[in-house]
């Protein structure tokens, strides 16, 4: 399936938190599974964006911060990047107390109808 890379960062993120509140063994192997590849493509994506920043960036504040409407980074968060996985069955996060944000996240990766 393809994904935005701004979308990967974002799954990426949002499965951690469902991770972290997921209670059982089972729960936390299928979504660490499917993460895998997410933040192995997120922590490449952060990479990029570091870089971006060290080139690109202006000194604020002594920190150096880039603005979002850049060229680059607006290209690599809209460029498309292709990830197979096995969807997330829903019936799995029935016991997990996740999030509204992280359920928009992953709402891509969900195999309804379990």
């Amino acid at each position: 399936m393809e994904f935005k890379n701004i979308e990967i960062i974002n799954i990426a993120n949002a499965l951690t938190n469902i991770y972290n509140c997921s209670k059982t063994a089972k729960q936390r192997f299928y979504i660490a599974n499917v993460a895998d590849d997410f933040l192995h493509k997120s922590s490449m994506l952060k990479i990029e964006i570091n870089k971006i920043i060290e080139d690109e960036g202006n000194v604020e504040d002594g920190k150096k911060k880039l603005e979002i409407t850049n060229e680059h980074y607006v290209d690599l968060m809209e460029g498309v990047t292709k990830i197979e996985f096995d969807k997330v069955p829903l019936s799995l996060l029935n016991d997990i107390d996740v999030q509204i944000n992280d359920m928009i996240a992953i709402k891509k990766i969900i195999k309804e109808g379990d």
